[in-house]
């Protein structure tokens, strides 16, 4: 995955890596191996380390999107997630990287 970051972002493209659903028991772990894939990442990129901007915080924050889907754990992590629960995740989520990302109108 980081090498697959760094090479869009040595490309010209934009990274945005944002916080994983929440409800699982992985949770804590994936959002550490995220941030250690963005911290490869941003060293393979080198020089266009700046296209790639990670969202997910060293300190967990009620603001992420990651919380919506908490609120409706799955029972299984091989469960799919309601889809009422993916589009308030993906709201969520639009709203969250914003600020991040500019969007044609």
């Amino acid at each position: 995955m980081s090498l697959r970051q760094a090479a869009a972002a040595r490309n010209g493209t934009r990274v945005i890596v944002p916080t994983p659903p929440r409800g699982d028991a992985a949770y804590t772990q994936i959002r550490f191996e995220l941030n250690q894939a963005v911290d490869l990442a941003k060293k393979s990129a080198a020089l266009m380390s700046r296209n790639i901007t990670s969202m997910i915080s060293l300190l967990e924050s009620g603001s992420e999107p990651s919380h919506g889907p908490a609120a409706h754990p799955r029972r299984r992590s091989f469960e799919a997630y309601l889809t009422e629960t993916m589009s308030e995740y993906l709201k969520a989520m639009m709203e969250y990287i914003k600020s991040e990302v500019r969007l044609p109108r």
